[in-house]
């Protein structure tokens, strides 16, 4: 959670604890008297700035040295009147004071993490709302007070222990308050261009123009276009767009902030992606072209059987519906912390919002419509980039040629690693990269649904080798803008973020000025489109044709078809809204990443299936498939836990998902038995 995208002013209040914050925590005492009262260094000139930047300030304190007997309300209450002069005497404010008498075992309703004083605040200073309040303070109790008000929380401490990292609690932290203060008034005034009601102004312009292409593409759109576009794309077109498409909110603001720990091997993935598209241009696409599938995992069917099929197309929708709603999610809550909390919208209102906008635009048209809509989401994210490092350059008082030669020169560019046990491994990067290509394009649906729009299987081969080609390059701009803005960081001396995915945004909206601003904002959600439309509709296609079996359903009409096509597309959007709310209701992004991973492990067994069927001669028995599909990825789970345990000191990364498919191959092996290659007939 970035500080600054809170938009902070004088509607909002800051809550204050006392010993610890303001002033020396005594140890195993208590201040009787202001003689013992001591600031703590730089507090008085933070109150200075805070007074000017919020509404009500109050300070809230635990006193229980007067439930033991050894000071008097009336003591606390003096140290207090002397604290709220002496703050005034030096130019700041503290509008009110209150404090618990009570000892920690009374489990007083006045006493943190309860939260009477909060409550009393309110009461006497109506204008505070808790959703628009800061609790500081150096315990969790204070945080655990905080959270249950609904305020963001700020933990205070000097000391880099573990108390603060990672924990749901706290939202912020600092060493002082004094820091946090300066926090407040380091950007430069142009960062207050960024106003929610522009932000909200550019997201519908935005979407507006992709409605005005829908309205050009799904005119007398029939099933056949939605789910393959009459066959009729042009494959220049579907290349250039499946650049947005492969780039998603997650690459936009995550790859970047990779650069930091990762520097420039990445691109060994990327190297691997080549080989990987190489495959799919090669061998897959001409047999989904000789089968004529409209999804993909219909050869499952005709090689395997039933059982086969149905885990084939039932992996894709899991994976897929996580995957996509993680996606969403990331750009979704950046659209609610800038835009609609400042108007107290609530986050499933917010994300109810951008599903119904994609409903609207892939309701008729479907994969015709996207095919164009990508182009222009391809477009915005590019000049996004490219305009991105520009401005760093700028900023910087560099030459893009000046910027290239500064980050070749750094550590940040350092790409090839031979260390076998390191998980930028050169070769595990190569490796991970083809696979990864290989079932996350040509085994997902999504992408593989674009690919079969074109004319012919001549049109699809150009489009993979070329798209394989472009995404390339783009990728090693992105590695370049991550470098640039650890270059920038250090060069101004901005503090890193706790996550490096926040790196891009603090810079872009916070330092670079609003052009930079109003560019990372347009980019954001060029990439959030295409990882919404494209899954929606890839979803209806899969269930529609793999659960519903609406290509060899003779008895209904085009228009029975298309009714329940609508239906099942509404009934994916509102799954899509409920686990993306779910992933803001976890509110714990290690969690969140988990699952994207276990998500990720789903594609396993989808490698393992197509390489049996592709290149053994070998019958399974199909009704056994769903159990090795399901074994294979909680051993691979297993093993990446506990993989330095057993495999001395290795690391898995990528290519955990080679290992996924090598399992699944296996186990299929197992259960297989001479047999001829059902394909062959079909052939």
């Amino acid at each position: 959670m970035i500080l600054s995208n809170l938009m902070i002013d004088t509607s909002w209040s800051l809550f204050l604890d006392r010993d610890g914050v303001l002033n020396e925590r005594i140890v195993d005492g208590y201040v009787t008297q202001w003689e013992e009262f001591t600031w703590l260094p730089g507090v008085l000139d933070a109150l200075n700035i805070l007074s000017v930047v919020f509404g009500p300030i109050v300070v809230v304190s635990n006193q229980q040295g007067v439930g033991k007997g050894i000071m008097t309300t009336d003591q606390v209450e003096k140290v207090h009147m002397k604290l709220l002069a002496d703050v005034g005497k030096h130019g700041g404010r503290i509008d009110a004071t209150y404090f618990s008498p009570h000892l920690a075992k009374e489990n007083s309703f006045l006493r943190k993490p309860n939260v009477g004083m909060g409550l009393r605040a309110r009461k006497e200073f109506p204008a505070i709302q808790f959703r628009k309040s800061i609790m500081a303070g150096d315990s969790l109790s204070d945080m655990l007070f905080g959270r249950r008000l609904g305020m963001k929380t700020l933990f205070l401490s000097d000391n880099k222990s573990d108390l603060s990292k990672g924990n749901k609690l706290i939202d912020y932290t600092f060493p002082n308050l004094l820091t946090f203060a300066n926090t407040l008034t380091t950007s430069p005034p142009h960062h207050l261009t960024m106003t929610p009601t522009l932000i909200l102004t550019i997201f519908l312009s935005y979407t507006a123009l992709l409605f005005v292409i829908t309205f050009i593409t799904a005119r007398r759109a029939t099933n056949r276009a939605f789910f393959i576009g009459n066959k009729e794309s042009p494959w220049v077109v579907v290349a250039y767009g499946m650049i947005g498409a492969s780039l998603s909110g997650v690459t936009f603001m995550s790859v970047p902030g990779w650069v930091g720990d990762t520097q420039f091997s990445y691109m060994m993935v990327v190297f691997g992606y080549l080989i990987g598209y190489a495959v799919i241009a090669t061998v897959l696409l001409p047999l989904y072209y000789r089968l004529n599938l409209t999804s993909i995992y219909s050869y499952l069917e005709t090689r395997f059987g039933f059982w086969s099929y149905k885990t084939g197309a039932f992996y894709f929708i899991i994976s897929r519906v996580i995957g996509a709603s993680f996606r969403m999610f990331l750009v979704v809550n950046v659209l609610q912390i800038f835009v609609f909390d400042a108007w107290e919208i609530p986050f499933w209102v917010t994300t109810s919002i951008f599903i119904i906008l994609i409903i609207l635009y892939t309701f008729k048209g479907g994969i015709k419509t996207i095919i164009w809509t990508d182009t222009v989401q391809t477009t915005f994210m590019l000049l996004a980039l490219g305009i991105s490092i520009y401005l760093i350059s700028k900023n910087m008082g560099m030459s893009f040629s000046g910027m290239t030669s500064a980050v070749f020169d750094s550590d940040y560019s350092k790409m090839f690693f031979g260390e076998w046990t390191d998980k930028r491994y050169l070769l595990k990067g190569i490796l991970s990269g083809a696979f990864i290509a290989i079932v996350m394009t040509g085994l997902d649906q999504e992408m593989m649904q674009k690919n079969l729009s074109c004319k012919s299987l001549k049109d699809a081969q150009k489009n993979m080798f070329s798209f394989s080609i472009v995404l390339m390059f783009v990728n090693f701009l992105f590695l370049f803008l991550g470098a640039s803005l650890f270059l920038f960081a250090r060069d101004k001396g901005i503090e890193m973020p706790a996550r490096s995915d926040d790196l891009f945004p603090i810079i872009a909206i916070h330092h670079l000025g609003p052009v930079a601003g109003l560019v990372f904002i347009i980019g954001l959600i060029s990439a959030a489109y295409p990882s919404a439309d494209g899954a929606l509709t890839s979803l209806t296609t899969s269930f529609s044709i793999d659960f519903l079996g609406m290509d060899k359903e003779s008895l209904l009409t085009e228009k029975n078809k298309e009714h329940i096509r609508y239906l099942v597309h509404i009934a994916f959007a509102i799954i899509l809204l409920f686990v993306i709310v779910l992933f803001r209701e976890i509110n714990d992004r290690a969690v969140i990443d988990k699952l994207f991973t276990v998500a990720g492990y789903t594609y396993g067994p989808l490698l393992g299936l197509y390489a049996f069927g592709l290149f053994v001669k070998r019958q399974v028995k199909d009704r056994y498939v769903p159990v090795i599909a399901i074994i294979s990825p909680i051993i691979c789970y297993l093993l990446s836990n506990y993989s330095t345990q057993l495999l001395f000191g290795y690391k898995f990364g990528f290519e955990l998902l080679i290992l996924n498919g090598l399992i699944t191959f296996a186990g299929l092996y197992l259960i297989s038995y001479q047999g001829s290659r059902i394909v062959d007939r079909v052939s």
